[in-house]
């Protein structure tokens, strides 16, 4: 990158246009901005950065960028013309600033503005005008953030000196900032993320393995093999696939034998039942004789009876058919016989009787019909008074009730706010879970690492004398190069001039005359032989340096890890706070199992509450309710006692304590006697008019009937009525006499069958030893049985044992094969993170890898700064890092020392000279450019600045210091030193002088300094 020309307006300190041409101080290399203290000199800085990033070094806003200077209508305006990657650019930007309003009074705010141009000869290509397209385009021409700039192009005003001061916490800020080691942490929480998703995943099929293992144990019945508490590895898996072969090949075995039991046991079984057949026909053919000559012996023995029931039926027939006339003949005795009892009364007594029957009926029904209206009444008025009584004492319990609910509303709410605040406690607890782990977690790497550091410093130690020793003697070889070069020029001129004749030109200036020529040194000639040695001697002691620093630091980031992962406490500490962390975390689960019972008692307090309050609502609207009913019941009974006075008002024969319904009852009953007396006194008078006809119907009877009881053989009516029958008792003796012939014939028929001949067994010979037989077939027949299904069911076992084997062996190998690789993924995820975070044996560093690319940066820093200071004069410091930190409360890892090889001790920055410290902060900032251009893409940086802090110097240094900075103007680098000292005026003849006035500072070129210098 190179500046061609700088214009500000209305910026800073500038009140008007002003103009910085870099390109005709280029030509110089080295140029000095002077001018006053408050001039404006570092204004230019800010301008440049301002033009390109949109933002000023430190902490002023960019909204106060205007000069207060300004005439109110003036823009504040930064425009910038540089080179860079080989395109030419111009930016303009404004900063933001209130303007006057075009109408009316008063200001309104302009936003702030870029363009960005590109120059292509003498066309001009408009890029963009969008600030954050602008910003992208400069990013990544430029290769650095706005923070990189500022430390590689431009030297703060005392800002450089801060990196060399900062203690290890600032340092690994800058750092980070400046060369976006970001993305290794985040490759570490990456790598860490991924081990734990792949370490989820091998655990899960790990569980699967197992429980499928386990599952074969449990339905094979043995016990399963042991389970390692490490990864799975091939050995264990092939283990667990024999043992499952072993245990499926034992229980085939196991269903062989039970499948020839099975067999055994049923070809036995069919052998007994046949037995137990044979057995069964002989005992039923001789039960069956057996019962036959029972039942023909029975069949003889009723004879007798046989003959009896078919007399009783023959003699039920014939009278059966005189049942019409029976039945007329019994009629008309029966209506003779009532009618001549009823006739016995005289007649003019029956007419009295029922003279005054008829009048005490009437009387009775004329007062059962007063009754009748009132006994209503009466119950109505009991009814309303019972219902006012229940009402009352209904009324009664509910207001205990609802007493007793409103003392449990008042409660609740007090109850519920408890549950609720014990539950937010337990849940305020229980967010701290995860934290709790984390620092478990964190805790038991922090004691491990702080076991570790004491070990690990003093490896540390003895790698940095290493370094020590390695630098001296590559110091010395250096210096012995530097020797050896330095003479090997001297002595070219003498090898030259050896080679030289008279009148031959010269090959160096032409010239056919050699008046002087160069001797050779008196030391002797140095040769390419000897510069060959010295170059080989140095590239082995900076080999041997490489390898010691190469040791050290590997021993510096695994002590950085170790005091990072420990946190500069003590072992003993971290075990003790370890046990704590552990101890907290114990007490949280704890509350987190009783949460859900803390949240549903809360819940059911609350349930309770509104159950509560819905009762209260309900009993208040039941205790009005049943009141309403109470008054309605008394008025209703007050009503019906008025109207049943009304209605007994005319009863005098009643008794008043007695209850109506008991004299309506009795009054009904005198009236049903009464009634019955004249019914009877009318029946007996009918009767006497009635029995002349019953004589005479009764002897047309008997005389129908004289004939045919003769002809059917019976003496009398009452003979052949006891030779009927009913139906039921003519159909049973009709069936007793038919089941008695039928057993005979059965009998006989039995009796008559021949004994079975197709039967192996012999013949029993009688019932009983039949019967015997029978009973031990049986019993035989039932063991074998018995034997069967038990070989049944042990096959039936013995088969889906074996089967389900086979399934769960074959899901044990698929779950096996599957974990495999799971576990091997796993092991070497784990492993790999592990080696990012300093914890794995394989990182003999045992430092993070952000802290590593952070701490080798720094190394390169370091390396970079001292080759600058091996070029002072008096060659006396060098820096290096340490891994020993500051004070307790720093990191470690990423401090610096002043090593000062004049007494071999290594210092703290803060303990060198004001000039000590801008020479070494000015070689530690260089050395941070180089490494962070290089780091950025390379892009060549031909414009520095370097920003005040050269007063303090003495001469000699200051001679050094502009030497270094010469080294880079002969590198192709135009450096701007910034500076009001009058000693820099003197030595550095090209200057930009900034004047400060009252109107505002202006900026003085080279030509108006030259114009100035020269007299009128």
């Amino acid at each position: 990158m190179r500046l061609h020309h700088l214009g500000v307006q209305a910026f800073g300190p500038f009140g008007g246009h002003e103009e910085v041409d870099f390109d005709a101080l280029h030509d110089a290399g080295l140029f000095l901005l002077s001018g006053p203290t408050g001039a404006g000199k570092t204004s230019l800085l800010d301008a440049v950065c301002f033009a390109l990033y949109g933002q000023v070094p430190g902490v002023r806003d960019e909204r106060t960028l205007r000069s207060q200077h300004a005439k109110p209508g003036l823009a504040p305006v930064v425009e910038l013309e540089l080179t860079v990657r080989g395109r030419r650019l111009r930016l303009r930007r404004t900063a933001e600033w209130e303007r006057p309003k075009r109408r009316g009074e008063g200001t309104t705010v302009e936003r702030a503005s870029v363009s960005l141009t590109e120059l292509r000869g003498s066309e001009e290509h408009h890029v963009s005008s969008r600030a954050q397209e602008v910003g992208h385009e400069i990013g990544l021409l430029l290769g650095m953030t706005a923070s990189q700039f500022q430390q590689v192009a431009m030297l703060p005003q005392g800002r450089f000196q801060q990196f060399l001061l900062a203690d290890s916490e600032e340092r690994q800020t800058v750092l980070t900032k400046l060369f976006g080691t970001q993305r290794f942490g985040a490759i570490e929480e990456w790598i860490a993320d991924h081990s734990r998703v792949v370490a989820r995943r091998a655990a899960q099929l790990r569980a699967e393995a197992e429980v499928r293992l386990h599952s074969l144990a449990d339905r094979a019945g043995v016990a399963p093999p042991a389970t390692p508490t490490s990864a799975l590895t091939a050995e264990t898996a092939q283990t667990w696939r024999d043992w499952a072969s072993d245990v499926c090949a034992g229980l085939r075995d196991g269903h062989t034998r039970s499948t020839a039991d099975v067999d055994q046991a049923r070809a036995r079984l069919a052998d007994t039942r046949r037995g137990r057949e044979e057995a069964d026909t002989w005992a039923s053919w001789w039960s069956r004789r057996e019962a036959a000559a029972t039942r023909a012996r029975e069949a003889a023995a009723g004879q007798d009876a046989l003959e009896e029931a078919h007399r009783q039926l023959a003699a039920h027939a014939a009278a059966r058919a005189l049942r019409p006339l029976l039945d007329d003949h019994a009629l008309t005795s029966t209506e003779l016989v009532a009618a001549l009892t009823a006739a016995q009364t005289p007649a003019s007594e029956l007419a009295s009787q029922l003279a005054a029957a008829e009048a005490e009926c009437e009387a009775l029904t004329s007062r059962l019909s007063v009754l009748d209206a009132a006994v209503p009444v009466a119950a109505e008025i009991e009814s309303t008074e019972e219902q006012a009584a229940e009402a009352a004492s209904v009324l009664i319990d509910l207001r205990a009730e609802l007493a007793d609910v409103e003392e449990q509303c008042a409660e609740l709410p007090a109850l519920i706010a408890d549950a609720e605040r014990a539950v937010r406690e337990a849940e305020g607890a229980v967010a701290e879970a995860p934290r709790l782990a984390e620092g478990v977690a964190a805790a038991e790497r922090a004691a491990a690492a702080a076991r570790a550091v004491p070990e690990l410093h003093a490896a540390h130690e003895a790698a940095g004398e290493r370094v020590r020793r390695a630098q001296e003697t590559d110091l010395a070889a250096l210096d012995h190069l530097r020797a050896v070069v330095e003479a090997r020029l001297r002595g070219m001129a003498a090898e030259l001039a050896s080679a030289l004749t008279d009148d031959a030109p010269c090959a160096v200036c032409g010239s056919t005359t050699h008046p002087e020529p160069a001797q050779p040194a008196p030391d002797g000639h140095v040769g390419a032989d000897d510069h060959e040695a010295a170059e080989e001697a140095r590239e082995r002691t900076s080999a041997a340096l490489g390898h010691a620093r190469e040791a050290y630091d590997e021993t510096a980031a695994a002590l950085t890890a170790a005091r990072l992962a420990a946190g500069g406490i003590s072992p003993e500490g971290a075990d003790e706070a370890l046990e704590g962390l552990r101890r907290e975390l114990a007490s949280v689960e704890a509350i987190r199992a009783s949460l859900p019972q803390l949240r549903a008692e809360a819940e059911r307090i609350t349930t309770r509450l509104t159950t509560t309050r819905t009762r209260r609502s309900e009993l208040i609207a039941q205790v009005e309710q049943h009141r309403a009913v109470a008054a309605r019941a008394a008025a209703e009974a007050a009503e019906a006692r008025s109207r049943l006075g009304s209605l007994l008002q005319g009863d005098t024969g009643r008794d008043p304590d007695g209850s109506l319904l008991d004299l309506a009852g009795a009054l009904r009953a005198e009236q049903q006697r009464v009634g019955g007396v004249l019914g009877r006194t009318r029946t007996r008078i009918d009767a006497l008019r009635s029995a002349q006809a019953a004589v005479t119907a009764h002897e047309r009877t008997a005389a129908l009937l004289a004939d045919p009881l003769a002809e059917a053989g019976f003496a009398d009516a009452d003979a052949a009525r006891a030779a009927l029958l009913t139906d039921d008792q003519a159909r049973d003796l009709r069936a007793r006499v038919q089941a008695v012939e039928d057993m005979a014939a059965e009998a006989a028929a039995v009796l008559r069958e021949p004994p079975p001949d197709e039967l192996t067994s012999p013949d029993p010979g009688d019932a009983a030893t039949a019967a015997l037989r029978l009973a031990e077939a049986r019993s035989t027949v039932l063991a074998a049985e018995e034997a069967a299904q038990q070989a049944e069911r042990v096959h039936a076992t013995a088969a889906d044992r074996w089967q389900a084997a086979q399934q769960l062996a074959a899901r044990l190998d698929d779950a096996i094969t599957d974990w495999l690789p799971a576990a091997a993924e796993h092991q070497h995820a784990d492993g790999l993170t592990r080696l990012v975070r300093g914890t794995s044996a394989d990182n003999r560093l045992q430092m993070r890898l952000s802290a590593y690319v952070l701490a080798t940066r720094l190394d390169q820093v370091v390396d970079a700064a001292n080759v600058r200071l091996a070029r002072m004069r008096d060659r006396r410091f060098l820096l290096r890092r340490t891994d020993r930190a500051a004070s307790r409360r720093t990191r470690a890892g990423l401090d610096l020392e002043v090593l000062d090889q004049w007494t071999g001790v290594a210092r703290a920055p803060s303990s060198l000279s004001g000039g000590e410290t801008f020479v070494v902060s000015l070689t530690l900032a260089l050395g941070l450019a180089d490494v962070i251009a290089q780091e950025t893409g390379g892009v060549e940086l031909e414009t520095l600045f370097i920003d005040e802090g050269f007063g303090m110097l003495d001469a000699d240094t200051l001679d050094d210091v502009l030497d270094r900075l010469d080294e880079l103007r002969a590198g192709g680098r135009s450096v701007g030193v910034v500076s009001h000292v009058s000693e820099m005026r003197a030595r550095i003849p090209v200057q930009v002088r900034v004047e400060k006035t009252r109107s505002g500072s202006r900026v003085m070129s080279p030509h108006d300094l030259d114009r100035s210098r020269t007299p009128s």
